[in-house]
């Protein structure tokens, strides 16, 4: 039986020009191979410095080109990424059979959510994460056909995370039982990108609402 599962990536991939701009954040649209030697990313970016983040990929080690292909209204960007095939784990996952569901990345790493066939395909995978040096944090694991597979209303993974920890943990009470700050040391990411990340899924889940009641 097939299996859903998030983890959190320390990878090079990215990491020098997502730390020059540490308010950004990415989510990965489409990954496919350009030939055996260059993987490429289609990624949205949200946040601002849209400007330093670009030069900041010409300095990146694990870019080797960059395109912008939209430039949304709504403060969103999305680019075109080629990457050297060995600075992703790409063709590890994909030929273990892995599935990309979902994968964001901010300067404190990657949370992905995978679907693979089997826990030892899971396995292999993580060991061709532990001999490329790629950190890999296993955050849970799920049956596939347990319907809390997809996310509620279009929210991706670490929105989903974040916001069900910010209910648990009382951030939404008078007065509130935890900050902004502990949210991002549970995350392990700064202040700025966890009040944006839990301000985006708020956005999309009060939308995806108002959208329901209109209709109904």
């Amino acid at each position: 039986m097939s299996i859903v599962v998030s983890y959190r990536l320390d990878t090079p991939l990215l990491r020098e020009a997502l730390a020059a701009v540490p308010a950004l954040g990415l989510r990965v649209e489409q990954a496919g191979a350009l030939d055996a030697a260059s993987t490429l990313l289609v990624v949205r970016a949200a946040g601002r410095e849209f400007e330093a983040f670009e030069a900041a990929l010409e300095d990146d080690p694990t870019v080797t080109a960059a395109t912008v292909l939209d430039a949304e209204l709504g403060g969103e960007r999305v680019y075109q990424l080629e990457v050297p095939a060995d600075e992703s784990t790409y063709t590890g996952w994909l030929s273990l059979g892995g599935v990309l569901l979902d994968a964001t990345a901010t300067e404190a790493g990657w949370a992905v959510r995978m679907r693979f066939p089997d826990r030892e395909a899971l396995s292999a995978y993580r060991t061709i994460c532990r001999e490329r040096g790629v950190e890999f944090v296993l955050r849970s694991v799920r049956d596939a056909t347990d319907s809390t597979e997809a996310y509620p209303y279009g929210l991706t993974a670490p929105q989903y995370e974040i916001l069900a920890a910010a209910l648990e943990d009382g951030y939404f009470e008078v007065p509130r039982d935890t900050r902004m700050g502990d949210l991002a040391t549970e995350f392990d990411i700064s202040d700025q990108a966890a009040s944006e990340r839990l301000r985006r899924g708020l956005s999309r889940l009060l939308s995806s609402l108002a959208v329901d009641e209109y209709y109904r």
